[in-house]
């Protein structure tokens, strides 16, 4: 069985489990496999030789309950030991890489399961991550609305350490409370800086607002807000060209109806102004926030331009 939610992988752990995942969530979900079962945790990291796998599987349970083998670094098993590795009964052994080979995965389908959060896509993962947030604080007798959560996990969901940590921070927040608003979220946690600048790309390109106060640290910052409106630029021609969009429902009405009114060429204008920034970013000694405010003003002037041409072909 392959999973790609860790929901539904916890549900029901099978005796042996891959998971593949990224460094930055395997500290989340070793803690996950330690609160979920019963019994002993035995820890193996990239020193532990299989030798010192197998002596620990052997070895009966001190308390007669389950053993629990977390593995880092199984990328140097032969065919031979993965053989002994399954032949084990009782134990449950979880194995963390990026990749792996497809005989090793196909093995692990019939005769246990695999968790595979390397295939969720970004939007996969906010949308189900808005759904336990929703499902948890409705469940402490609190009401949060739909966008009010995206709200939340858009801080956060890059990092379902940091995920799990600030839940619970907001619903010890929100006991006493009827309902969480943004202005809480605002409180309990503060906008990362990626966050801002994909906020900032979106009012641009979206709405034509210009932020004259708004400062960056340097080449790095400027890139990577250029490739937010790069993305804000795709986005839109891929509402126009039909192909599937996964948004939340509150923002998929929005983006469709201004992405019809602007049209294509304005989308493909944004992708050349971005072009250019870069270009200039990398090629010229101006500071990154006197770029960003010329990339801005370009990015409204065409944004002006597509509004006032869609205003006059409504008017015929």
């Amino acid at each position: 069985m392959e999973y790609t939610n860790e929901q539904d992988f916890f549900k029901e752990v099978k005796a042996k489990n891959l998971l593949l995942a990224d460094d930055k969530d395997q500290a989340h979900l070793i803690s996950r496999i330690k609160n979920s079962n019963v019994g002993e945790c035995f820890f193996f990291d990239e020193e532990r030789t299989f030798a010192d796998l197998m002596n620990e599987i052997m070895q009966p349970s001190l308390f007669g309950g389950k053993k629990i083998m977390i593995v880092l670094d199984c990328s140097s098993y032969s065919g031979e030991q993965w053989d002994e590795i399954f032949k084990q009964e009782g134990s449950i052994c979880f194995f963390f890489k990026k990749t792996s080979s497809k005989s090793l995965e196909e093995r692990f389908k019939r005769c246990g399961s695999i968790l595979r959060l390397t295939a969720e896509k970004p939007w996969d993962r906010k949308n189900r991550l808005v759904k336990e947030v929703v499902y948890t604080i409705h469940k402490d007798g609190v009401t949060i609305s739909q966008p009010t959560a995206y709200r939340f996990v858009e801080r956060v969901h890059n990092n379902l350490q940091l995920f799990h940590t600030e839940l619970n921070k907001l619903r010890a927040y929100a006991k006493g409370k009827s309902k969480i608003e943004d202005t809480d979220i605002d409180a309990i946690v503060k906008p990362l800086p990626e966050e801002n600048l994909f906020k900032v790309s979106e009012e641009v390109v979206w709405k034509g607002v210009f932020f004259p106060n708004f400062t960056l640290d340097g080449i790095s910052n400027l890139l990577q807000i250029i490739g937010s409106f790069r993305f804000q630029a795709y986005l839109g021609l891929k509402i126009l060209s039909h192909e599937e969009v996964k948004l939340p429902p509150w923002q998929e009405k929005k983006y469709k109806q201004k992405a019809k009114s602007m049209g294509d060429s304005f989308f493909k204008e944004i992708l050349m102004i971005a072009f250019r920034a870069e270009r200039r970013a990398k090629q010229s000694s101006i500071t990154a926030t006197a770029i960003f405010n010329l990339l801005s003003l370009e990015l409204i002037r065409a944004f002006t331009r597509s509004s006032i041409n869609q205003s006059a072909f409504l008017k015929r």
